[in-house]
């Protein structure tokens, strides 16, 4: 008498889900799936952490293009101001170059397209930082706005103007208005995927 494992061509029967020859269909397929489970979640494991990576490297790729096309050519003008003063030997010190408020100017550009960019996205993701970035860059933009009419009315009147307290007020919120509009789109280009 055969045993119940045992089939006559060698291979192994056993009861049902035991992946034999003997299994059903249904019974063959829990088997693939117990069997293929374990290596197919390792490649799914895998494959997030490569999205997760690529959405990293495209929120990079975002923040470079941001900071080429809507910083460094929106200063270009000052940069520009700059080398003509240099190439005509005024020796005017720098912060008084960039005391008429350019800066202002920039900065008021750049927080209010932030604003828009973070208030227009669905996602709940970076929802609360996303609102902390769009108040302060509001708050930027309406005190750059202040200053800067404050310092054309001031030259209008003729007052006497601290260039070097000026100049490091406007590189000061400069400063500030870059780490939080290049954090909103870095943010923006992450929530997206």
């Amino acid at each position: 008498m055969s045993s119940p494992t045992a089939h006559s061509s060698g291979e192994a029967t056993g009861p049902p889900g035991a992946g034999g020859p003997a299994a059903g269909p249904v019974d063959a397929a829990a088997d693939a799936a117990a069997q293929g489970g374990e290596p197919s979640a390792a490649p799914a494991g895998a494959e997030g952490a490569s999205a997760r990576a690529e959405r990293r490297n495209d929120a990079w790729e975002r923040l470079l293009h941001w900071l080429f096309f809507s910083v460094l050519l929106a200063v270009m003008p000052i940069g520009a101001g700059v080398l003509v003063d240099l190439t005509r030997k005024q020796n005017r010190p720098f912060f008084e170059l960039i005391s008429h408020g350019d800066l202002y100017i920039v900065s008021t550009g750049l927080t209010a397209t932030a604003v828009g960019d973070a208030l227009m996205r669905q996602k709940e993701r970076f929802r609360p930082l996303q609102l902390v970035l769009a108040f302060t860059n509001i708050a930027i933009c309406l005190l750059t706005c202040i200053l800067y009419a404050d310092i054309g009315a001031a030259t209008q009147d003729g007052k006497e103007l601290d260039h070097q307290f000026l100049g490091e007020m406007s590189l000061v919120f400069f400063a500030i208005t870059l780490v939080t509009t290049g954090s909103s789109t870095f943010l923006n280009e992450l929530e997206k995927q």
